[in-house]
């Protein structure tokens, strides 16, 4: 079976992963006599970053980025030449309102966010 004469290829945007700050305590290697002569290990508080959970709203451009360009580089190196690569958008959305005897209420918002990259190729004649 030959290969297409033109080929998309998805790559698929992840969300950027957040990262909350946390505190150990670590071991200083020193040691210090405490109660009743026992000797008790020395530790001090260190932050680190923590993986939390991935953003809803921010997709990982650096990573994005990365993932089209491997799928580049694999189309060339199967014969490909590119012909465009397009953004994928959708939207996000949300309202609420609520009517009383005296007015009301209301608010809505709407944003977009890249879903993804559309790669289209094309078979180069060998």
């Amino acid at each position: 079976m030959s290969s297409p004469i033109v080929k998309s290829v998805y790559v698929k945007a992840k969300f950027r992963p957040l990262y909350k700050e946390v505190s150990i305590e670590v071991p200083t290697g020193e040691a210090k006599t405490g109660i009743f002569n026992k000797a008790e290990w020395v530790t001090e508080t260190v932050t680190e970053l923590e993986y939390d959970r991935d953003s809803d709203c921010e997709i990982n451009g650096e990573q994005l980025t990365e993932d089209v360009a491997a799928a580049v580089e694999t189309l060339i190196t199967e014969g490909y030449e590119i012909l465009s690569i397009t953004p994928v958008t959708s939207g996000r959305w949300k309202h609420n309102h609520q009517k009383m005897t005296d007015g009301g209420w209301g608010y809505g918002y709407g944003y977009s966010i890249t879903d993804g990259m559309s790669i289209i190729a094309k078979k180069l004649a060998s």
